[in-house]
């Protein structure tokens, strides 16, 4: 997308950008979503957009469980999101920002 119509979306409050767990956004990548039309824009050296389709993905198969099933653990050690128990099958660890 040209750096102008960039600037233009984002004084609209279109742009968001997205960071996947691992902080991968802090390699300058960045994906937008134009609001009305669906369509995507990403830039960087990681496809941002993938991470998300992955995530949609992995909710669809496990049943598009709610938001009352996934917690969230942090320990002096390490912190995780769960769904349904934290020992069970389906947790994902968070990593600090760099």
């Amino acid at each position: 997308m040209p750096r102008d119509d960039n600037d233009r979306l984002a004084a609209l409050g279109y742009r968001a950008t997205l960071v996947t767990a691992d902080g991968a956004s802090s390699d300058g990548s960045w994906c937008e979503v134009g609001e009305h039309t669906g369509q995507v824009w990403e830039a960087g050296p990681t496809l941002l957009w993938a991470a998300v389709e992955d995530a949609h993905r992995r909710w669809r198969d496990l049943g598009e469980p709610g938001w009352d099933r996934f917690g969230l653990t942090v320990t002096p050690d390490r912190q995780w999101i769960w769904l349904d128990a934290p020992d069970g099958d389906h947790s994902w660890p968070l990593r600090p920002l760099p």
